[in-house]
């Protein structure tokens, strides 16, 4: 399946604006919290009535590694890792999906 840089969205419809709810469990698998989203799609047709559905993950920074008391060696130390925005599918890739890209 081809990569589609967040730049890319000029080949794909226009982005649309869905809402999301993250949950978090606590130790018992419960609910412990809502946390409410929202993110931009696109849906892209791939032919034979076969369309892809993207998520577009935006850039950022985070922290990667472990302290020194936890983790495994190959985990040191904490760095700060960008991110460049980039299209994600919403949902696993069906054997149609595949079989229209490829």
């Amino acid at each position: 399946m081809r990569i589609l840089p967040a730049q890319a969205k000029q080949a794909l419809q226009p982005a649309q604006p869905f809402s999301f709810e993250t949950v978090w469990l606590d130790r018992k698998g419960e609910i412990a919290r809502r946390l409410p989203g929202q993110a931009s799609q696109v849906s892209e047709k791939l032919g034979r009535g076969v369309t892809l559905e993207l998520v577009a993950v935006p850039q950022g920074f985070f922290q990667m590694g472990s302290r020194d008391e936890m983790g495994y060696p190959d985990e040191l130390p904490v760095h700060p890792v960008f991110l460049a925005g980039f299209w994600l599918g919403k949902a696993p890739v069906t054997q149609a999906q595949w079989q229209a890209v490829m």
